[in-house]
């Protein structure tokens, strides 16, 4: 790029230095090459986003297991019944997302057997059979009604609901709470005995449609650890026949 300029504007423009001079000398007059800026480049140390991306989906999927599996195991037990509803609280335990027990399907132990998720799921057992076997007592002792929601126990229109309670100091997404409460909801289904006064006792007979209504599941953000599980009578229970009825479901 080129300007033409007389003697008075290339004296005051000789002052700055980033102009270069051409030898073309003429009547008064000379040709100034100024040369094109050089854009400046930023200098940045190289950050490896690979790394940090997984340091941060590890901070945010890794979950202690031992501690997971010791805190249902120490938990204390609350529980509440009648013939229409069954609740059971489980102060300070804590329990596995959906997405968590994906990952621990995929790994074993480091003795290799038993997987993850199998402790996982007998953790579960054990604490449910120990409480179980408490309630019967309870029941034996009060002699009060236990609930049976047994497809001979529930009339036409009657179907059970189920709510989920999950309390943390972090919350999961709703679509992963459904699957966390699998092994729980399994453990209701099974039967339990107390062999010293040889009795048994199965709360839930199935959880097909044939008898579960609903599933609905709470999350509140605390301190305390909480998990909780209810059942109870769905005597206003509404068959959903087709299509255009789930399209006008509010």
């Amino acid at each position: 790029m080129s300007f033409k300029l007389n003697e008075k504007d290339f004296q005051k423009m000789m002052k700055n230095t980033h102009l270069k001079v051409n030898s073309s000398f003429g009547d008064k007059s000379l040709n100034i090459n100024i040369p094109k800026q050089q854009k400046q480049t930023k200098k940045s140390l190289p950050i490896n986003t690979d790394n940090n991306d997984k340091q941060k989906k590890t901070s945010n999927t890794t979950v202690d297991f031992n501690k997971v599996c010791d805190s249902i195991l120490n938990a204390t037990v609350e529980y509440l019944y009648d013939e229409k509803s069954f609740l059971l609280i489980f102060h300070g335990a804590r329990i596995l997302s959906t997405n968590q027990i994906h990952t621990f399907l995929q790994k074993k132990s480091k003795n290799s057997v038993p997987f993850y998720i199998v402790k996982y799921k007998s953790v579960w057992e054990k604490k449910m059979e120990q409480t179980m076997q408490h309630i019967i007592l309870d029941h034996i002792q009060r002699n009060n009604n236990l609930p049976k929601f047994h497809l001979s126990s529930l009339s036409n229109n009657q179907k059970v609901k189920v709510f989920l309670y999950r309390q943390s100091a972090k919350l999961l997404d709703e679509d992963n709470m459904y699957g966390a409460f699998k092994f729980i909801i399994d453990c209701l289904r099974k039967k339990y005995e107390v062999h010293e006064i040889n009795i048994s006792y199965n709360l839930l007979e199935d959880d097909n449609k044939k008898f579960i209504s609903k599933i609905e599941a709470f999350q509140v953000k605390s301190q305390e650890n909480i998990i909780a599980i209810k059942l109870c009578l769905d005597d206003n229970y509404h068959e959903l026949k087709n299509l255009d009825e789930f399209k006008l479901l509010i």
